[in-house]
């Protein structure tokens, strides 16, 4: 969810004073802000200082702003190559890419195909304050904004233990969680960031799967019915939701060349139309486990959660839906938001508004894990869970 807020700069810039400074040694994760570009512009209030990957200066008069751009396998900062690696540390504020400001370093690599990407290195505190208001309107009770950061939190450092070797740790889109710098910072998720800092989610002294979704309709989904791997604290339950402003239902329209386009791109192999789409599988919930695609060639099957991600998340706004044919498409008829598996941000919304307090929250969406510090929990290097 993409929530900007107006904000009062002051409380803003020392807020995240606060939370960038931290403690010795805070930990840091590295964030893919960008990454497949073939140029990005770099902005700041003082003199860019460009660094190469030992770290040291390159002779490069870029002043305040600058281009890079992918060339020759290369970088190229204007016109003058300078390898496969820069890095900017900011003097003073932070520095903007493609007017986007971030706090900590920036590094830009080299890409295959010509392409670049850029990497934000950042405190994870200062990370978490930046994810919370994208992920959840900052305007809500400050007990839902202290469970969504313990659950950033979790998220973030579960996909940092298994990065290693890798150009960085998370990606800045909602197939992970939603990020964009200082852009979303606001005073009151700082606070929430600030009471709950270190604190992470656990089961077994491990980090839990620290999924979530918007709205459920009324009823989590067990995390096997989604991804086929089964969690103790994963596992469905009732939930009253508060929705406000958010219609519970959805409807989309797709014509039928349109949707095989769409599935040939994500790789499923075709020739011919579209004919009929429907569900082959059903979970408990009612949520389609398996889609059955029919085509010239025959059927097609897929999870359900592969067949949203080809049509469009935004669009396919979750698993729980019917489809009939309409005109020269389908028409897609939907309850819900998101896959469905563990915290419900509008359930949690309406256990805050009965005063329940984020560890309550937490406790009701996992059952049998912990919230605990991440000083305290066993390293596993295991794949988790990262489709959103």
């Amino acid at each position: 969810m993409n929530q900007r807020r107006q904000k009062t700069m002051g409380a803003v810039v020392a807020g995240f004073v606060f939370l960038a400074a931290g403690a010795a040694g805070a930990e840091t994760i590295r964030v893919a802000v960008v990454e497949k570009a073939k140029e990005v512009r770099l902005s700041s209030s003082e003199p860019l200082r460009f660094l190469d990957s030992k770290g040291a200066a390159l002779a490069l008069n870029s002043g305040r702003q600058a281009s890079v751009r992918a060339q020759g396998g290369g970088l190229a900062v204007g016109d003058q190559p300078v390898g496969r690696t820069v890095r900017l540390r900011p003097s003073g504020e932070s520095l903007a890419v493609d007017g986007v400001s971030y706090p900590g370093e920036i590094e830009i690599r080299a890409a295959p195909g010509e392409r670049l990407q850029v990497v934000n290195h950042v405190d994870v505190e200062t990370y978490v304050a930046g994810v919370v208001p994208r992920e959840v309107p900052a305007a809500w009770d400050i007990e839902v904004l202290k469970a969504q950061a313990v659950l950033a939190r979790t998220y973030a450092l579960s996909l940092r233990q298994r990065s290693a070797g890798q150009a960085f740790d998370i990606g800045a889109g909602v197939d992970h969680q939603a990020y964009s710098g200082e852009s979303a910072l606001h005073p009151k998720v700082q606070e929430a960031v600030r009471s709950t800092r270190g604190e992470v989610l656990a089961y077994k002294g491990e980090l839990a799967e620290a999924v979530y979704h918007a709205y459920c309709g009324g009823v989590t989904e067990n995390a096997a019915d989604v991804w086929g791997r089964s969690f103790p604290y994963l596992q469905s339950i009732r939930s009253e939701c508060r929705l406000g402003d958010t219609p519970p239902t959805w409807t989309y329209h797709i014509e039928a060349n349109d949707l095989a386009r769409r599935l040939r791109a994500a790789g499923i192999v075709f020739s011919g139309a579209v004919t009929a789409v429907e569900p082959a599988d059903l979970s408990q919930t009612g949520r389609i486990r398996t889609v059955r695609v029919r085509t010239g060639e025959g059927p097609r099957e897929m999870r359900g959660i592969d067949f949203r991600k080809a049509v469009g998340p935004d669009l396919v706004k979750s698993t729980r839906f019917t489809i009939e044919p309409e005109g020269d498409g389908f028409r897609f008829a939907g309850l819900g938001s998101g896959h469905g598996v563990g915290l419900c941000q509008h359930g949690a919304r309406a256990m805050a508004d009965g005063k329940a307090g984020y560890r309550e929250i937490l406790a009701r969406y996992f059952p049998g894990t912990a919230v605990t510090l991440s000083s305290k929990v066993k390293k596993n290097n295991q794949v988790r869970l990262v489709n959103r």
